[in-house]
């Protein structure tokens, strides 16, 4: 079976978001690829059951490699989680041009699969999910996350880099954020670093410090509604 239709285009967005630690990120700009992990070692076994069970269906007798991304607005969970709080970065991907990239890795490996990540109650999962379904299946309390999953077959004749690696060109990676618990000083210093990573080939790549702990903005409005009610 081929993968879940490529063309899927969802309207409302412009990013594909990859949260991943600081100490990741040189060789994923040097290179221009990410880490595709083994689900196997990932603490939710809920996934990495569906993974598997996806790979018996489609008569792999090895095992799967998968990446992660979400289309989701920022969430303080996804730096904890995943960015490991002030050892993470956020990698912005414009979703037309890595989709592209998508596109062509297919072209080399036709057991690379991508698509968003459907969410189920077990009931449904029974009644609705096909077998050919199910790498991109998760429960239904993980909603949230809004997933963009892309997977593809790793076995023992597999060049072991290119199966366990996503290539994509540099145009389509457009910022960085750098965690927000890290201070002004840290995050000129880790800047500094990142474009010496990316010089010559990210040409329009932004690199930003993330304020979701503290944005100002909200801040100023709240104390505003604050001060407006004191003085009536």
């Amino acid at each position: 079976h081929r993968p879940v239709p490529p063309d899927i285009r969802f309207k409302t967005d412009m990013w594909l978001k990859k949260y991943m630690k600081i100490k990741d990120l040189e060789p994923t700009l040097k290179n221009s690829e990410l880490y595709m992990g083994d689900p196997t070692y990932w603490p939710d076994k809920n996934d990495a059951a569906a993974l598997a069970a996806f790979a018996r269906h489609k008569g792999w007798s090895s095992d799967i490699r998968v990446t992660c991304l979400t289309r989701n607005s920022d969430r303080y969970h996804f730096w904890d989680i995943y960015g490991k709080c002030e050892e993470g970065v956020c990698l912005w991907y414009d979703f037309d041009k890595l989709l592209l990239d998508i596109k062509h890795e297919y072209t080399l490996d036709p057991t690379l699969g991508w698509g968003p990540v459907r969410y189920y109650t077990v009931a449904k999962l029974l009644r609705k999910c096909h077998a050919s379904g199910l790498a991109l299946a998760k429960r239904k309390q993980y909603h949230h996350e809004n997933e963009f999953r892309i997977f593809r077959q790793h076995s023992p004749s597999s060049d072991e880099h290119a199966a366990t690696h996503l290539k994509f060109q540099p145009e389509s990676l457009r910022r960085i954020y750098l965690n927000p618990w890290i201070d002004a000083d840290k995050f000129r210093r880790e800047k500094a670093k990142i474009k010496v990573w990316a010089s010559g080939r990210y040409k329009d790549l932004q690199i930003l410090h993330n304020q979701t702990l503290k944005y100002d903005k909200w801040i100023r409005a709240v104390d505003k509604v604050a001060d407006e009610a004191d003085s009536r």
